[in-house]
């Protein structure tokens, strides 16, 4: 029996910081041993970035080059774009069993479905090159810093992340409240969110850890 083609430290280092952004997981119970696909998605202005994601993933993807999952042209491809209006263009793995310890970190079933969490050994997990990913696929840039858009985990769960940038890197931020507004430009009545500030005093330290690891064509962003 050949041996499964393991993740290079590059893919798994984008695996951990994309899935602390926009990255999703899916579990296929189908299969007679367990997989799991990965879906990678980004917005318009940052496709050269999703580019380079598909060129690291590229061994273990099902696409050629990244989609617009809105242009439908199958069932898969229909299953798949449900939930994709921010994100729309990416591309997802195979099924693969190499991401089942990612899953088992990443998600927990709740009311017969799974959901994103952040593992509690979460510090652990994440280096400097998974840190760039993470603020690269994430990050909203201001003229004084930027904003992590962590919405997508428990305010406990931000927290956490919050005390990893502070403790393990120096990187000071602040949790704030978010609210997204919807088509009419009314706040949801949805449970509040949360985002996390990186202060203006920290950003020079997040640019000396990053600095390396970040791609050419998000370098300007990060005043690099």
């Amino acid at each position: 029996m050949s041996r499964l083609r393991e993740f290079s430290a590059l893919q798994k280092d984008l695996i951990v910081g994309t899935l602390l952004g926009n990255s999703t997981l899916q579990l296929l119970d189908f299969y007679p041993k367990k997989k799991v696909i990965m879906t990678i998605t980004q917005e318009e202005d940052r496709l050269d970035y999703l580019k380079f994601l598909h060129l690291v993933m590229k061994p273990f993807t099902g696409l050629s080059e990244p989609k617009n999952f809105h242009v439908v042209d199958n069932k898969w491809s229909l299953e798949i774009a449900v939930g994709y209006e921010k994100y729309p263009n990416g591309f997802y793995t195979r099924p693969l069993t190499q991401l089942i310890p990612y899953f088992d970190l990443f998600y927990v079933k709740r009311d017969e479905i799974y959901v994103k969490i952040l593992p509690q050994n979460i510090s652990e997990l994440v280096n400097p090159q998974g840190l760039a990913f993470w603020f690269m696929d994430t990050s909203l840039f201001l003229d004084n810093g930027l904003i992590l858009r962590t919405e997508s985990f428990l305010e406990s769960e931000v927290f956490l992340l919050v005390n990893l940038l502070a403790d393990k890197y120096g990187i000071k931020g602040i949790m704030f409240k978010y609210q997204e507004s919807n088509k009419n430009n009314s706040i949801s009545g949805e449970e509040s969110k949360y985002r996390i500030m990186i202060l203006d005093e920290s950003f020079r330290i997040l640019q000396e850890v990053v600095k390396s690891k970040i791609v050419r064509c998000m370098r300007p962003q990060f005043k690099l």
